[in-house]
């Protein structure tokens, strides 16, 4: 298992069965030859639906929207953390 903690405080876990998703693996890889947009569909695959709603809520502005620059800030710094190796 991967934790760790993001910029905003944000705490997050992603299990090791995530690692084990073809389709996680395919978006990934589209993600990386550009379709950024994909991430709305790796996000959840990766650290499980209960979490990217559980962040959602932590950066959700008062006006009610959730920031795209926001979260795509925590994807990548997700991704970031985990490439680092930090697990426990």
């Amino acid at each position: 298992m991967s934790e760790g903690t993001l910029a905003n405080g944000f705490t997050f876990k992603v299990n090791d069965d995530a690692y084990d998703n073809w389709e996680l693996l395919e978006i990934l890889q589209q993600i990386d030859d550009g379709k950024e947009v994909l991430i709305v569909k790796a996000f959840p695959l990766l650290v499980g639906a209960e979490q990217f709603n559980a962040l959602k809520e932590h950066i959700r502005k008062q006006d009610g929207k959730v920031s795209v620059s926001k979260m795509v800030l925590c994807f990548t710094e997700i991704m970031e953390q985990i490439k680092n190796g930090k697990k426990s």
